[in-house]
């Protein structure tokens, strides 16, 4: 029996890294402002123009110079309306103003509503009127933003706020990376339709489906491929060369281990891919394959497990596809739970364990079974990752499921 070679990198982020060291951003499309949610913006977007754009007033209440406040009665001489250019202040007068109203030219300062009495077009001074200060209730002029500086990174994933400042700054077009283009290949000779009957030694095919949900959560995706691939060589090899011909990525589960059925991995390096990974100190996933095609596209290489699916799916091709797409962090914040309810289980391996989440902050273990126990992974929000050789319970590194 050959002996296994030892593990090319001792760490699962040390992998992570070395796959998205081989990754570059797709190209870039303009796209209306409205249909931009959710892509990553493909270039630096800058202020047109100074946030505010003038001096503007943060409360209601009325525009004064400084020594009108020594009088016990101004008269109101006009207002001063939002979305128009204000009149100078006359002297010795007050404009009623409103919040987001343009500073008169001459005011001083703004005394707010509360602090005045209005009657006969005038009003009259309180006390706490009087204690206004110079410059009170002033945004100025480019306080928030100054003209021609960044608004939103390059890189950012475009959220309702960042789309709010899009808006703001006039980018009713901006570029954006393009939706990747994802295949998803199942392989198995045991896997049966959700619909069919199968005997003790078939299963439903499930992988399909959860790549499927797993997709439906990130709108930078197009799914253009879901298919069931037979093992057998010939298969695999014409499979995974149409769709690393026409996909930016290739997610595949099964067939990718190290047995005289597994073949996956030489169909990969037949269409023309540079593997990167190829087993990792993991439990589960440890057959994890990751590849980068002539193209530069990403071909990942999940086990068969459903557990092992959808661990490898979060911890490793979701990171891998944020850089494709154009993300400048894609690696999420990790959070971190403390176990409370852990168990004294050790592994050599750094092991990825389905969890529960609890008040404060605390997670609880999910029972499994295995990599194949599809109702412990129904129950839980997400996994730990707990480092080999230590028991799993106290703060661990989390990651919770799409």
């Amino acid at each position: 029996m050959a002996a296994v070679a030892p593990f090319q990198y001792e760490t699962p982020q040390l992998a992570l890294d070395a796959i998205l060291d081989a990754l570059s951003p797709v190209g870039t499309e303009e796209l209306p402002l409205e249909q931009a949610g959710g892509r990553f913006i493909a270039q630096d977007v800058v202020a047109d123009r100074p946030s505010p754009a003038c001096d503007v007033s943060a409360m209601d209440g009325y525009a004064l110079r400084m020594a009108d406040l020594a009088h016990t009665e101004v008269e109101v001489a006009g207002e001063a309306l939002i979305g128009r250019e204000s009149p100078e202040l006359p002297q010795g007068k007050a404009l009623r103003i409103f919040t987001g109203s343009m500073v008169p030219p001459g005011t001083e300062t703004i005394v707010i509503r509360e602090h005045v009495q209005e009657q006969d077009g005038k009003i009259i001074l309180s006390e706490d009127a009087r204690k206004t200060r110079p410059g009170m209730h002033i945004r100025r002029q480019g306080e928030n933003t100054a003209k021609s500086s960044t608004v939103v990174k390059k890189g950012s994933s475009i959220t309702p706020a960042s789309i709010s400042a899009l808006a703001g700054f006039g980018k009713a077009k901006p570029v954006v990376c393009r939706k990747l283009r994802v295949s998803v290949l199942v392989t198995g000779d045991e896997l049966l339709d959700v619909t069919d009957r199968p005997d003790p030694w078939q299963l439903r095919e499930s992988n399909s489906y959860t790549l499927r949900a797993f997709l439906s959560r990130l709108p930078w995706v197009e799914l253009i491929r879901c298919a069931v691939v037979r093992d057998n060589p010939h298969q695999t090899d014409a499979a995974v060369a149409r769709a690393v011909s026409d996909s930016d990525v290739l997610l595949m589960s099964g067939g990718v281990s190290m047995g005289q059925r597994d073949f996956v991995p030489e169909a990969v390096k037949k269409a023309g891919c540079r593997v990167i990974v190829h087993r990792l100190p993991v439990k589960p996933g440890k057959p994890v394959l990751a590849a980068v095609g002539p193209g530069g596209q990403l071909v990942m290489g999940l086990p068969g497990n459903p557990v092992s699916v959808m661990v490898s799916a979060h911890r490793f091709a979701l990171p891998a596809m944020k850089k494709l797409a154009g993300s400048s962090e894609p690696v999420q914040r990790t959070a971190a739970v403390d176990l409370q309810q852990g168990d004294e289980k050790l592994l050599k391996l750094w092991w990825y364990r389905p969890v529960r989440l609890t008040r404060g902050g605390t997670a609880e273990l999910i029972r499994s079974k295995g990599s194949g126990d599809l109702v412990s992974v129904a129950e839980s929000d997400g996994f730990v990752e707990v480092p080999p050789g230590e028991y799993s319970r106290g703060w661990l590194s989390y990651y919770p499921w799409l």
